[in-house]
């Protein structure tokens, strides 16, 4: 049976996943924030990464798939990496780092989707 601090911290990232099935503004949804969140609070790395990513991808079998899936995935990969630095940190100042540096992490997911997909549309063009 699962300890209860585990079935919370599950809880509450499936439940971030589900607010990406409520009507939002794109990217404004909060499973990367919540994907920060369960970096700094799994203590089983494994479940850091397996929980966001699973909860992510059930998300995503409800709401379709998508160009560059893979570069999302990395991205939640890297936020929780993020989160895993921020567990032995846990200050206000690191706090602030570690939002910051999660909203730079998707901020060059959303760029380079916008520099890639012209591209990708020019060279599928040429053959």
């Amino acid at each position: 049976m699962l300890k209860p601090r585990l079935m919370v911290l599950i809880a509450i990232v499936l439940a971030a996943a589900g607010s990406r099935l409520i009507p939002h503004p794109p990217n404004l949804a909060s499973i990367s924030a919540i994907t920060l969140f369960g970096g700094a609070y799994f203590s089983d790395k494994r479940l850091a990464f397996l929980v966001p990513l699973v909860a992510l991808l059930l998300s995503d079998l409800i709401l379709g798939f998508y160009n560059y899936m893979e570069v999302v995935y990395l991205s939640f990969a890297l936020i929780v990496c993020i989160g895993l630095w921020l567990q032995k940190r846990r200050s206000a100042i690191h706090i602030a780092g570690a939002a910051l540096a999660r909203a730079c992490v998707q901020l060059s997911r959303i760029m380079a989707a916008a520099i890639c997909t012209p591209a990708r549309k020019f060279l599928a063009s040429l053959s």
